[in-house]
């Protein structure tokens, strides 16, 4: 009987709190450490079906990602930069019921991420 009941609640094991999220998060993205180069600036982040879009600067650049049962997201990009160099950028969060939050680096820059759900 006992082990009938924990091969029950395995199942329930896989409920996360992101299985079925969608929606968007806005909010602001502040230089860690504060730096005239990296001014502050918004993100904005939509989910649907555990993939994930964020565009920092609210669209001038779009990272494409996931969100994991767990609730860590993470999203990358990487292009040519100016100096034939690969240009990348990171965001590496946690999605709760109430916020967004994280890290979003690029080759000279790390932003705080502080996105609240809209």
């Amino acid at each position: 009987m006992r082990l009938r009941c924990i091969l029950l609640l395995i199942p329930l094991g896989a409920c996360t709190q992101s299985a079925g999220v969608s929606g968007r998060w806005i909010g602001p993205l502040t230089a860690t450490p504060p730096n005239s180069a990296c001014p502050e600036t918004r993100g904005i982040a939509q989910i649907k079906a555990n993939a994930l879009i964020f565009a920092p600067d609210e669209g001038t650049w779009t990272l494409t990602g996931t969100l994991d049962p767990s609730g860590t997201v993470t999203a990358t990009r990487t292009r040519p930069g100016a100096d034939k160099k690969p240009y990348t950028t990171r965001l590496a969060a946690t999605l709760t019921p109430q916020a967004l939050t994280g890290t979003y680096t690029t080759p000279t820059c790390a932003y705080a991420v502080q996105l609240s759900p809209r």
